[in-house]
């Protein structure tokens, strides 16, 4: 989980390239100005010790992933490559015969990357390596590997002209060794970000999504479903494995309800015009189901967000056999959950990350659970005998839940949310904060092979034994 990454965005927040105006006139012109990283997911592994800050102590060992090793800022018109500075009417070294390049440039991109401040003129000591203090700029105050920011503004490329510092940066990993034929992982990403607080936000979830093979959020478990017809109806039973399913990013049991899809045309279509939904910008987002069951306000407030507690429940212990036991027994609801941890809250109403979207009604699961099978039922009498009729199964979970804020001890405005005291309940390692993410659900297959899709004839069921049917014929003559 550590995070390495090298971020660049507008110093000041303010676009000078539309307006053509000067850096002082910040009228008419756009702001809010995000910022943009490269990170790195995946580097090779040392082969010599590194020491990144010269303190004579290694901060990475042989074997541990190098990451980023160094970071250096440039002006672009001080790039690797010029013979002298150049300028908005005289620039582009290499770029034809005609602009000359200096024979250099691939030992200075080397020197660069590896942090090698030795036999550089001053100026490419000046362009390439940056202390606190660029006006002295002591050997003593110079880490080769990361350069500073701290003396930016002082730098002579930052002060010089209106149009602001091109700035350009570069970052390495190594050193290491490889041999011929060896093969060593190097992964990174471009990451975006509102701000500084945002972008490190996005990099966590970009090295959690890398570490699960690029998996993001995922919805619990698909329920496998079954159906059998009888006069008049359609029987449906499902299986519990999605309740305390996990999702693979969050470690979260997050599990919030049901919902049933019925269909007459195998499934293209699950409902009329009338049952379609749309989202803020007027997208058909999904479909109203027949019937939807979630957890009670009691069952989410003691939902256990972390899974159960195996030393008190399941076939290991001799304690419970199901957490709805563990509750009723133990004093403590908290006892029954992995690190004591329960949402607290009850989950209900319009989806806040997706509005257009249902977390139900707290209808609660045990009108519809046969404690005799272990099954989840629901049985669909809105049905003609004959008729061919294809249902779907899902789960979905309740998303990830936004800060919980007290807005009487904390008024809510732009300014003071970000420094506010938040609790996340049912959501305690900070996971997509502020905000929260939108509730995932289950899709609901396409196909008889997909183990949440059925099609099924109402009517009678055909009767199992055929023993004693008998064939009865007649005639008749004149």
């Amino acid at each position: 989980m550590l995070i390495s990454m090298a971020l660049i965005g507008d110093y000041d927040g303010y676009s000078n390239a539309a307006s053509g105006y000067s850096m002082k006139d910040k009228e008419n012109k756009g702001s809010s100005f995000g910022l943009v990283a490269v990170q790195l997911l995946d580097s090779p592994a040392a082969t010599v010790n590194v020491d990144l800050n010269q303190d004579g102590i290694d901060d990475i060992l042989i074997g541990e992933p190098l990451k980023m090793t160094d970071w250096h800022w440039f002006d672009w018109y001080n790039r690797p490559g010029v013979v002298d500075r150049e300028s908005n009417s005289n620039c582009c070294a290499g770029y034809t015969e005609k602009r000359a390049q200096a024979t250099n440039k691939e030992l200075i991109q080397l020197k660069v990357m590896s942090g090698d401040t030795t036999n550089l003129t001053e100026a490419e000591k000046v362009w390439f390596f940056h202390t606190p203090y660029p006006d002295t700029d002591l050997d003593a105050l110079l880490n080769p590997h990361f350069d500073s920011l701290d003396g930016l503004e002082e730098e002579s490329v930052f002060t010089t002209g209106q149009e602001g510092l091109d700035c350009v940066l570069e970052m390495a990993s190594g050193p290491f060794d490889i041999d011929v034929g060896e093969e060593v992982p190097f992964s990174f990403c471009i990451i975006f970000g509102e701000n500084k607080e945002d972008l490190i936000k996005n990099a966590r979830f970009a090295q959690v999504m890398y570490n699960s093979n690029y998996q993001g959020f995922t919805a619990p478990l698909i329920p496998t479903l079954t159906a059998e017809s009888d006069v008049n109806t359609v029987k449906l039973s499902w299986d519990t494995s999605a309740k305390y399913s996990k999702d693979v990013v969050t470690g979260y049991s997050d599990f919030e309800g049901y919902k049933i899809y019925k269909s007459i045309d195998n499934g293209h279509a699950w409902g009329g015009p009338e049952d379609k939904i749309y989202d803020q910008d007027g997208i058909h987002a999904g479909w109203v189901p027949i019937a939807q069951f979630d957890l009670s306000a009691v069952e989410d407030s003691l939902f256990c967000v972390k899974g159960l507690n195996n030393e008190l429940i399941g076939s290991g212990s001799d304690k419970y056999t199901s957490w709805e036991a563990c509750i009723a027994t133990e004093e403590e609801a908290t006892n029954c959950c992995y690190q004591d941890r329960i949402r607290g809250v009850s989950i209900s109403g319009n989806d806040p990350n997706a509005p257009w979207f249902s977390l139900g009604e707290n209808t609660g699961l045990e009108s519809i659970f046969n404690s005799e099978t272990g099954r989840y039922e629901f049985t669909d009498t809105n049905v003609i005998d004959g008729i061919e009729y294809t249902y779907a199964i899902t789960a979905y979970d309740m998303g990830v839940s936004g800060a919980q804020v007290n807005s009487d001890a904390f008024p809510y405005n732009d300014e003071t949310f970000y420094t506010l005291d938040t609790l996340y309940l049912a959501n305690p390692d900070k996971w997509a904060a502020p905000f929260g993410y939108k509730s995932i659900e289950n899709p609901r297959g396409a196909i008889e092979q997909d183990k949440n899709f059925v099609n099924v004839v109402s009517g009678a069921r055909v009767a199992s034994n055929l023993n004693n049917v008998m064939a009865l014929s007649a005639s008749t003559s004149r």
